[in-house]
Order: C-alpha cells, then structure tokens, then sequence
C-alpha cells in the first residue's frame, strides 16, 4: 500500500466524512446506575470500505496504524468496517470494551481493549457479506428506532465460520518495533 493507492484514497475520504458530526435523537440513560453517556464519536457517519481484492487483513491494519503514529490520521477518523471481499473484513472501534463485542469477551480475556481492530479471515465471499450485514445493521442509528430490522435476527442464525483475531489498536498506534516482531 501506497499513498497512490486507492485504499489510502479511500481512507481520506473517510477522514472527511469523520469530520462531519450528525443530528442525533438519543435516550441517555445516564441518570441510571452502571449507565455512561454515550461518546461523540458515535454521532459521527459511519463508514466503510469495501475492495474487491485486498492485501493481508493484518496489512491494512498495520498501514492504518503507521498513518496514525505519523499523525496522518486520527484514531477517531479510521473507517468503522473495512470489506475485503477476498480476504474478509476489519472492524475497528475506539470504545471497543464498550461494544457489544467487547463486553462478551470480558468474561474470556483477561483483558479488553479500549480501541481495536477485529479481523475475520475468510475468503468465503457469502459468509464475509452476512459478516458485513450483521455490523451494517448494528451501526448506531442518528434516530431512536422503534424497531428493528426484520433481517437481524435472522442473520444471527446463519453459522460463520473465520479466522477471528483482536488487535490492540492502542499497543499499535505507540511507535515501538517490538510490538511488531
């Protein structure tokens, strides 16, 4: 990957539609015991990338970190869900221990990472789509939504099968060769 490439186009344009900040209607269950308000960072669009044929996962997560450690991209301006059609998808979130996936794995990890990549290798292009559809679904909403989306929980039945691998984003962002042997 180069900055010539469409990838790190892609990327930037992801940075720009970051920047914007949406009108949201939200609930906050903040005067609740155990309840966080929810961080801006869930107003902003979410974004995905999606290429037909991709490098390595670990690759594209190692080229974002080195665009964050050179102050090229901020944490919070890397794309939520990057679709690799030939190798599988990353997910990142800068409050992954807060997700629903983080909170599942607290009582497997010793533990969780508060920004991270997930990647789910697979070249299975029917499983990586019903990957995708079932974080598409999840995104957060600028609106309360009085229900959900018919589809969801049907896609939660349909077995997958990846390679699944946590990274910790905050371990990669540091300028430090170590963490890479």
């Amino acid at each position: 990957m180069t900055e010539k490439s469409e990838f790190h186009r892609g990327l930037y344009q992801i940075k720009s539609v970051k920047i914007i900040i949406r009108d949201v209607d939200r609930l906050e269950l903040t005067g609740f015991p155990g309840k966080e308000s929810t961080p801006k960072y869930y107003d902003k669009i979410p974004s995905v990338i999606f290429s037909s044929k991709s490098t390595e996962l670990r690759k594209t997560v190692d080229y974002i970190c080195e665009n964050v450690r050179e102050g090229k991209l901020d944490y919070e301006e890397i794309p939520d869900l990057i679709v690799c059609l030939d190798k599988g998808l990353i997910f990142y979130s800068p409050f992954f221990s807060s997700t629903g996936i983080g909170q599942n794995l607290e009582s497997k990890l010793p533990s969780i990472p508060q920004n991270a990549f997930v990647t789910y290798a697979s070249s299975d292009k029917p499983m990586i789509l019903i990957m995708f559809l079932r974080y598409f679904l999840n995104f957060t909403s600028p609106h309360l939504l009085l229900t959900d989306f018919v589809v969801k929980k049907y896609l939660t039945y349909i077995e997958t099968n990846f390679v699944v691998k946590l990274l910790d984003a905050d371990k990669m962002f540091i300028k430090n060769k170590s963490y890479y042997s």
